[in-house]
């Protein structure tokens, strides 16, 4: 699920948090709020909650500090705290697209999808453009078994930015498996460098747990993600998924150098990133 963070060259920040303690508040709500920026680059996330509170501080008005916030509790896994600053945000920016897709993914993490959806569809009120609130909303109908808006959501994703390897495969990922439903003597349609594959790192039932392995991998250079599911008994798993490889046979040997270099035993998955 993707949410938007932005970013400002990476420096060495401690010196800086240094001088701006020694310096007071004259301008340091907008130095704190440089500095979360910064420290959320580098997922230090509890730093950069720490300097998005400062930054609050100094100047409650400042929404942005709250979405930002918002964001790095998101990827500590702390859902319930990343809306609770994405709906002070959105109390004092008002109607804003990028705030409300935010909250959207956190409500998405909790598997709350018709929560989600809602805030998907003040994020298209606030700004019908908005490419990854199709998107997401997309992937929100789709954990639900609305297959069909879900393809709907994807298309109208890809009208706007037609170059979304990402949007594209999952699309064709789901008509790949609606084909085969419908047509279960006809061979599939779409060739694997189609569908997309990823490599699945790990599975746990505790977010907790999912959230640790991924900021592991992302430390050391992977594009790790987490990816929510229910499985036939309802159980929820949080799997932990890498990279995004056109074709099975190139994940496989991906995966491969993966266990041998960091020792975790992972599998291939279709479906590219969700």
């Amino acid at each position: 699920m993707q949410i938007l963070i932005r970013y400002v060259p990476v420096i060495p920040m401690w010196p800086v948090i240094a001088f701006l303690m020694l310096c007071g508040s004259a301008f340091a709500a907008g130095q704190w709020f440089d500095i979360g920026l910064t420290e959320l680059r580098l997922n230090h996330y509890e730093r950069a909650i720490d300097a998005f509170s400062r930054a609050i501080e100094e100047d409650p008005e400042n929404y942005q500090a709250y979405n930002n916030r918002g964001i790095a509790w998101s990827l500590e896994g702390e859902y319930d705290r990343a809306i609770a600053d994405y709906t002070a945000a959105l109390e004092i920016a008002g109607a804003s697209a990028e705030v409300y897709s935010n909250r959207g993914a956190a409500w998405f993490h909790k598997l709350e999808y018709d929560r989600a959806i809602e805030d998907y569809n003040r994020a298209l009120g606030a700004d019908p453009a908005f490419f990854k609130a199709y998107s997401n909303r997309g992937a929100a109908r789709f954990s639900k078994g609305e297959k069909a808006k879900a393809m709907s959501d994807y298309k109208m994703a890809l009208e706007i930015d037609p170059d979304s390897v990402e949007t594209r495969r999952q699309l064709e990922w789901i008509m790949a498996a609606e084909n085969k439903k419908t047509n279960p003597g006809q061979t599939n349609p779409l060739k694997d460098k189609d569908i997309g594959f990823c490599i699945q790192a790990g599975a746990f039932l505790s977010m907790k747990n999912a959230q640790v392995l991924t900021k592991k991998l992302a430390d050391k250079g992977y594009e790790a993600r987490v990816v929510p599911f229910k499985d036939r008994s309802d159980k929820t798993w949080y799997t932990v998924r890498i990279g995004n490889y056109a074709s099975r046979r190139e994940a496989e040997k991906e995966a491969g150098e993966f266990s041998a270099n960091e020792q975790i035993s992972a599998i291939v998955m279709p479906g590219g990133r969700i």
